[in-house]
Parts: C-alpha cells; sequence; structure tokens
C-alpha cells in the first residue's frame, strides 16, 4: 500500500481463499475475502499525507466500495499519519455516498496511563475530529457513524 499511495504503483492483491489452499477453501456462505497489504519494510509514514496521496486513497477506497460490501482498514497501533490520511480520504465529498464506520481500538498499557496517548498519536484530537467529521457527513448526507472509544 505504501508504494500506491506515495506512488501510484498498483497495491498488491491476496485473495485469501484461493491462494491459502490448506484452509481448506472457502467456507460455504463467504464472501470473498482480499487483503491489500502494506509494503515489506514499509512502516510508518514520515511526512503528512500530502493531496495526491489523499486523492490515491480516497479512488482506493472509492474502488474497494465498489467491489465489497464489507471493507476493513487496519492502520496498526500508533500509526497517526496514517490514521490522518484515512480521516482526510473518508472526509472527502467524492466519499458522500460511501457510509463510513470506525471502530477505535486502544490497548491500554503503561504509557497510556501515564498520559502517553496524546504524545503517541501526535495529534490527541485524532478521534475527536472522526466523531466530528461522521456527525457532519450523517447530518449532511444521512450516512456515516462513528464507535467512539
Amino acid at each position: 500500500m505504501h508504494s500506491y499511495l506515495h506512488h501510484g504503483v498498483t497495491p498488491g492483491r491476496l485473495d485469501v481463499w484461493r491462494d491459502a489452499r490448506r484452509l481448506g477453501g472457502r467456507p460455504p456462505g463467504s464472501g470473498r475475502l482480499v487483503l491489500l497489504p502494506g509494503d515489506e519494510g514499509g512502516g510508518e509514514f514520515t511526512e503528512p499525507p500530502s493531496n495526491e496521496m489523499i486523492r490515491r486513497c480516497v479512488d482506493l477506497f472509492l474502488d474497494l466500495a465498489a467491489e465489497f460490501t464489507v471493507c476493513i482498514v487496519d492502520l496498526s497501533a500508533g500509526r497517526s499519519i496514517a490514521t490522518e490520511l484515512a480521516l482526510a480520504a473518508t472526509g472527502s465529498p467524492l466519499m458522500r455516498s460511501v457510509e463510513t464506520s470506525w471502530i477505535v481500538f486502544h490497548r491500554v498499557d503503561t504509557a497510556t496511563r501515564a498520559g502517553g496517548l496524546g504524545t503517541r498519536l501526535r495529534r490527541p484530537r485524532l478521534i475527536d475530529q472522526a466523531a466530528k467529521r461522521a456527525t457532519t457527513r450523517r447530518s449532511s448526507s444521512g450516512s456515516g457513524s462513528c464507535v467512539p472509544p
């Protein structure tokens, strides 16, 4: 995904039921399960998302929304720039017709109990911003939701 977002390289896809035969094939009644993995060694983004990265992310989300009923994006722990990119993309006017739900999971550890969450996220208001955007989207288009922590 890093190469796609930075340079427009077509993202790799792993069709789980086709490529992982040892799982016993596709379970009856299940849909397609496709993974779009990050680049090996890609790690955290080091700079705020550019307009081009946001546009590519919007394009990807729109393509996936047209192809699949449910799409899950795992931003991993502490990925503040990736979260900022996802917020910018889902907040785009082009995404108004796509219902977006946020599930925020944060494991409480020593750093968090000591007030480290704001430091880790670099943008301590990201969760508040997600809730505000979801509320704005719901009121303007009737769709979207946010599940606060």
